[in-house]
């Protein structure tokens, strides 16, 4: 994880400068909050730290305005780096030893923060939340005056603390030197009253000198920062192909092999094939249909199996078994019982009746039309989703909230497997296939889903939905079952729906 931006330098404007403008300029100064998640020497778990610098270091450095002490030894001195550049704030890379993790990626320079991250400190260190306050908690103005000069003095002072000791030492002793040379000269005060005198007239003016250069520098700081409120920062876009080609690794072609058990035994009923990846929290998610593809099926052994199983469940059983393949081997092996799947919104039916005249059920999950009659409800479509715990590192994180609010005309990427493709090319033998599709309205349609402008072929089903949010891809829906109309559009389940 790496972004070129302009390379990190401690300095005084930084600290110093934006502290006196969190002091004297506060109305309309952002600042976030760091949330310690484990208790160490210096904070205790749950704890929070509000900065109003732009610029911090975070290491066991007494100079880091966010310290650890030696009982965590894979923290450097100097480990990371939090700065503003612009309106945003980035994380930076200082140690040269230990690394430093963003939601579990590991940062190789620098990348930007956006509220809610979690910044970790080695792969087994201590984690911070990164937290941007909203509404009349936004701006350093919201923080008492009594609060924010404690945290001048603790963020924007502290870097610089030994040369202020240093030079208060010194002031003293010159003082201490005058003194005694006063006492020493005291025989001759009057013959030296007319130089002390101008010695003290010096300083006075030194200290007039001084006086003024801070407020020169509190003018330019003032006039730096109103440039930099109208300032567009322009950074390049990141190259999407590179991105797709990183979430590639986890995204990957399943075989789903349905049967139907009988007091006889286990009977196949058909063999299909989808698309399923791993989030970064460790669930492998697909389409509900690629689980449970004989509810979607309208075949005479599917719609059969399925009355058997509703009609009469003591006596049917019916399961598939998922293999989940990347590049040119099988990975791992599911069972449709492992899968997480939202089920209140089925609708049980009766469509005929057996020998003893008792009706004949079955179980519908999506409108479709049997024997002439439409069945079903369109919300239903939203719950084309199902997901296992399976434990397996991934790089794919998703983005629940914006899910529900994209817009009309923006872009989104597709992997998966169309037709086939991907599977036993000779090349790569398994990897998914990139499409480019547009969002067709604003957030969601009548059934709860996100329509697009053109439709996905079969075997993209339960495949990966991304956008792109703070220069990377985020997981924003699942490729869901087509229809009738699936040459014009496509029901993407959104990924809120599984959280």
């Amino acid at each position: 994880m790496t972004q070129v931006t302009q390379s990190y330098k401690r300095s005084l404007s930084g600290s110093v400068g934006a502290g006196l403008g969190s002091i004297f300029r506060s109305s309309g100064k952002q600042y976030y909050i760091l949330e310690h998640k484990i208790s160490s020497k210096y904070h205790k778990a749950g704890e929070t730290q509000e900065i109003i610098v732009n610029q911090i270091e975070i290491g066991r450095n007494p100079r880091c305005q966010v310290r650890f002490d030696e009982s965590f030894p894979t923290v450097s001195r100097q480990h990371a780096a939090i700065v503003k550049e612009g309106d945003k704030w980035k994380l930076v890379q200082l140690s040269t030893t230990n690394p430093t993790l963003l939601n579990g990626i590991k940062v190789e320079k620098e990348w930007y923060l956006q509220t809610g991250d979690e910044i970790q400190l080695s792969i087994s260190g201590p984690k911070l939340g990164f937290i941007i306050p909203t509404g009349n908690r936004s701006t350093v103005g919201s923080i008492g005056l009594s609060r924010r000069l404690t945290l001048f003095r603790q963020q924007a002072l502290l870097p610089y603390k030994w040369a202020i000791i240093l030079l208060s030492l010194f002031l003293l002793l010159a003082i201490a030197g005058g003194v005694g040379y006063g006492v020493w000269q005291k025989k001759n005060y009057d013959a030296t009253f007319d130089e002390m005198k101008q010695k003290t007239q010096a300083v006075i003016n030194n200290n007039t000198e001084l006086k003024d250069r801070i407020n020169d520098f509190q003018e330019k700081w003032e006039k730096d920062s109103l440039a930099n409120a109208h300032r567009t920062v322009v950074q390049a876009a990141p190259d999407v192909s590179v991105l797709i080609a990183a979430a590639k690794k986890d995204v990957y072609f399943i075989e789903t092999r349905s049967y139907i058990r009988d007091k006889e035994g286990d009977h196949s009923l058909r063999t299909t094939y989808g698309t399923g990846f791993i989030l970064s929290d460790g669930y492998f998610v697909t389409a509900r249909h690629c689980v449970e593809p004989w509810l979607f099926d309208f075949s005479e052994d599917a719609v059969m199996a399925n009355a058997s199983v509703t009609t009469y469940p003591n006596n049917y059983k019916v399961y598939s078994e998922i293999r989940v393949y990347s590049k040119n081997s099988l990975q791992f092996t599911l069972n449709s019982s492992d899968f997480k799947i939202n089920r209140n919104n089925d609708i049980i039916e009766a469509i005929d009746v057996d020998e003893s005249n008792q009706p004949v059920r079955i179980r519908f999950v999506a409108p479709h039309t049997l024997k002439g009659k439409t069945t079903g409800s369109e919300t239903m479509l939203a719950h084309d989703w199902a997901y296992a715990k399976i434990s397996r590192p991934s790089s794919l994180l998703a983005d629940y909230e914006t899910s529900t609010s994209l817009h009309a005309g923006e872009e989104i990427h597709i992997l998966g497997f169309p037709v086939g493709l991907g599977v036993g090319d000779g090349t790569s033998l398994i990897e998914p296939i990139y499409n480019k599709m547009t969002v067709s309205r604003d957030n969601l349609d009548n059934a709860g889903c996100i329509m697009t402008s053109q439709g996905a072929d079969y075997g993209n089903s339960g495949g990966p939905v991304f956008a792109m949010r703070n220069n990377r891809l985020v997981v924003v829906g699942i490729v869901s079952r087509v229809d009738a109309y699936s040459n014009q559009y496509n029901h993407i389940v959104p990924i809120k729906q599984i959280k």
